[in-house]
């Protein structure tokens, strides 16, 4: 219990660290004069160097053991809260930030590699499951609660939070995160260049399962990332009404994570993983006729994202540790290389989604179709059916 408190301490700041700045981005503007663009820059610069960092905290979490990476990387995070919170210049907020996504990388490219580690393989899918909702739960919640912050303490007021976090999760993976969760052996061979990823990319099987979990991970944050834009911009939504959109999405995501270990004890992984992927297409296939035939309407469209998200569970809690677990060895870069591959796929989303986008639902359908149809191609149903096939004995 201890040590699924912690994995839940880190799994919570890692959804924090980015959304709870979102409402001082007024307060930051105004002390520092700064244009859209450069306030906007605050999560730009630790997002881009948090995933640059993930590449190197596979590596090193193989190599050193993945306690000793999540608590030196949570020592730059905090190093990172300390300069922004003595920042006088809007320079020394980029380095502070900077600094906190280079040290954030390895508590989320690794938090869920000691599931993988210390749990046995039929109780890793609900607990996943329960992470993710937590993350979801944590970016839904993190702007409310940094609004409430920022309100009374300003925008270091939530920089000080995030400092207090990092400083219990510290504490909890002192003392709870086993020595043993590192690799038996201390490989001084493995290399920090893109050739540690080699093995990884010569297995046809990681690769379907890592792709299917990045692909339909980057179908829900590619709609995250443009519902502002189709509810209230095109749809003419209100912005205290979209909140209650937006909330709903995620809800149904954090709710169908948590329930999901219910619906595995009256049915095998591998049937949820075929149900899963069949119903995803079924609500891919009526998300793309009612962009075509059916005008945009925000409950209509929420209605059936919440369905889609909460069919989505399945598939990634269950794809998600069967890839992290079919090479042991490389479980650090396993997490990193899906980590990655869902900030990179999502960004696709939303750069190729903007581009061709009309204003129209229909183009964010499509390509959420395109997406289910990849992950039918990578996990056939043979293959499916053989997804954790020892479990069910």
């Amino acid at each position: 219990m201890p040590l699924f408190l912690t994995i839940i301490l880190i799994d919570f700041l890692v959804a924090a660290e980015m959304d709870i700045l979102v409402p001082s981005f007024p307060s930051l503007q105004a002390e520092f004069s700064l244009t859209p663009f450069l306030v906007q820059f605050v999560i730009s610069a630790n997002g881009i160097f948090y995933a640059i960092s993930s590449l190197f905290m596979g590596p090193l979490g193989d190599r050193f053991g993945r306690k000793q990476i999540i608590i030196s990387g949570l020592c730059v995070f905090v190093l990172g809260c300390l300069l922004c919170f003595w920042a006088d210049t809007y320079t020394l907020v980029i380095l502070g930030r900077v600094l906190q996504g280079i040290g954030m990388a390895g508590s989320a490219v690794l938090v869920f590699v000691i599931v993988s580690d210390e749990y046995p393989k039929h109780k890793q899918t609900a607990m996943f499951a329960q992470l993710n909702g937590i993350i979801t739960l944590g970016m839904a919640v993190s702007p409310l609660l940094g609004n409430y912050i920022n309100a009374y303490f300003g925008w270091k007021g939530n920089i000080g939070f995030l400092f207090v976090l990092a400083l219990i999760n510290i504490v909890f993976c002192a003392f709870f995160i086993p020595k043993k969760v590192m690799v038996k052996t201390k490989n001084t061979q493995i290399s920090f260049s893109l050739k540690a990823y080699m093995p990884l990319l010569k297995s046809q099987e990681f690769l379907r399962f890592a792709l299917t979990v990045c692909l339909l991970d980057a179908c829900y944050w590619t709609f995250v990332g443009m519902s502002s834009i189709l509810y209230i911009e095109d749809m003419g939504v209100p912005f205290s009404h979209f909140a209650y959109y937006q909330g709903a999405v995620a809800a149904a995501f954090a709710l169908a994570s948590f329930g999901s270990p219910f619906a595995l004890k009256y049915m095998t992984p591998q049937k949820c993983l075929t149900l899963s992927l069949y119903a995803s297409l079924v609500l891919g296939i009526i998300m793309v006729a009612m962009g075509i035939f059916v005008k945009d309407t925000p409950l209509y469209i929420s209605i059936v994202i919440c369905l889609f998200s909460m069919v989505l569970v399945f598939p990634i809690n269950i794809a998600y540790p069967k890839a992290l677990g079919l090479h042991p060895e490389f479980k650090g870069r396993a997490g990193a290389f899906i980590n990655i591959g869902i900030l990179l796929f999502t960004a696709l989303g939303l750069q190729s989604v903007s581009y061709i986008y009309g204003g129209k639902f229909v183009y964010l359908a499509l390509f959420i179709l395109l997406c289910i149809i990849a992950a039918f191609i990578l996990m056939p149903r043979q293959e499916i059916n053989g997804v954790y096939k020892n479990i069910s004995h």
